[in-house]
């Protein structure tokens, strides 16, 4: 079989022409790969860069909470410092309160400061505890108001008075105004009144003994009724003699007298050393 010229350029061209056909096909695949891959190359390179600014960001959002946490450990200390000055303040605020104490208790604590400094209580008036007119929010306390009346000497009223300051049951206490009264001394005209009355009433009273001796002998019945005559001890006689010079005391108009006139004396005197 013989080949015509053609033909020999042909079989001569044509594993050439093949090669470059596959030559062609694979640099066109290989391009279209390259290009695949710049592309995902780049879009790498744009996440990177995205991944990098939000690791920048993250960066600073963590340093900025360590920061924050830091500074809520500091106030959390500094409230914990100022919680613990606050309640060591309240106890020592609560300990200058007097307790709780009932009525009664400052009124026998009044009654034996006034009996200590020889002062008689004519008077003593307690409220019902209320709350205090002094406005705050944070404290919720009770008053009780007091009113007294003392009858005494100057010198004693002044003395029951600083007993109240200095008594540690009144310390949260306050003493108002104190209103003295001094009796008028006593015209003659009311000393001898009074001197007669005393006694008139004296001997009033003597008259009202010497009518009762009528009653002895009832006494002396009924002694006899329950002891009968044989008792031992004190006879009825020497019983009913001693309830008899009871009652039947012996004393003059003159001693009369001399008692009224001492007695109103001390109550004269009692008066104009008193005060209410």
């Amino acid at each position: 079989m013989k080949f015509t010229r053609s033909t020999w350029i042909t079989l001569f061209f044509a594993p050439f022409l093949v090669a470059a056909v596959v030559l062609y096909l694979m640099y066109n695949s290989a391009s279209k790969d390259q290009k695949l891959l710049q592309n995902n190359l780049n879009a790498a390179r744009l996440s990177q860069t995205a991944l990098n600014k939000t690791k920048s960001d993250l960066s600073a959002q963590m340093a900025q909470a360590i920061a924050d946490v830091a500074a809520w450990n500091n106030k959390i200390t500094l409230l914990q410092t100022e919680l613990g000055q606050a309640s060591l303040s309240l106890k020592q605020t609560q300990s200058k309160f007097p307790t709780s104490a009932q009525t009664i208790e400052y009124n026998e604590t009044l009654m034996g400061l006034a009996g200590s400094s020889n002062l008689k209580m004519q008077m003593i008036v307690a409220t019902e505890p209320a709350k205090g007119d002094i406005s705050t929010s944070n404290f919720t306390f009770y008053t009780n108001v007091f009113t007294i009346e003392i009858r005494g000497k100057v010198s004693d009223i002044l003395d029951f008075v600083n007993k109240i300051v200095t008594n540690s049951i009144f310390k949260t206490g306050a003493l108002t105004p104190v209103t003295f009264k001094i009796p008028q001394p006593l015209s003659q005209v009311v000393k001898d009144q009074m001197r007669a009355d005393i006694k008139n009433q004296m001997i009033a009273d003597k008259d009202a003994s010497i009518q009762g001796e009528a009653r002895v002998g009832l006494i002396e019945q009924a002694l006899l009724s329950l002891l009968g005559e044989g008792s031992t001890g004190p006879t009825v006689a020497q019983m009913t003699q001693a309830i008899h010079d009871i009652i039947t005391t012996q004393f003059s108009s003159s001693i009369a007298d001399l008692l009224s006139n001492e007695i109103a004396l001390a109550i004269e005197n009692g008066l104009a050393n008193s005060l209410i």
